[in-house]
């Protein structure tokens, strides 16, 4: 069973749920600063998740990338998609300034 059905676990998907929510509507209103968007919309489900180990908050910074990727209008191909979450600080740098050139 996905949910163990207890108050604790009903709390989180509440949690989750609400961040979500948030997520769709940050993503309503442009935002020319696509890289700071990327970093609200996964801090907006990071600090909702709560405290965490350091791989659960990876885990969770991927998904809310993942979820940031399918909320605008970027290609939704994830076989050659890299979260910025599995990603150095240097390949993180060097990824952003290829996007804002090419955009």
């Amino acid at each position: 069973m996905i949910n163990n059905n207890n108050n604790s676990s009903r709390l989180g998907a509440e949690a989750c749920l609400k961040a979500i929510r948030k997520m769709e509507s940050m993503s309503e209103l442009p935002d020319p600063d696509y890289h700071g968007e990327r970093v609200r919309m996964v801090s907006t489900l990071t600090t909702a998740a709560g405290p965490m180990t350091p791989y659960l908050a990876g885990f969770i910074t991927a998904l809310a990338e993942y979820i940031d990727l399918n909320l605008g209008s970027y290609p939704r191909v994830t076989s050659n998609w890299r979260p910025e979450a599995m990603m150095t600080t240097e390949e993180i740098e060097t990824r952003r300034a290829i996007t804002e050139a090419l955009f």
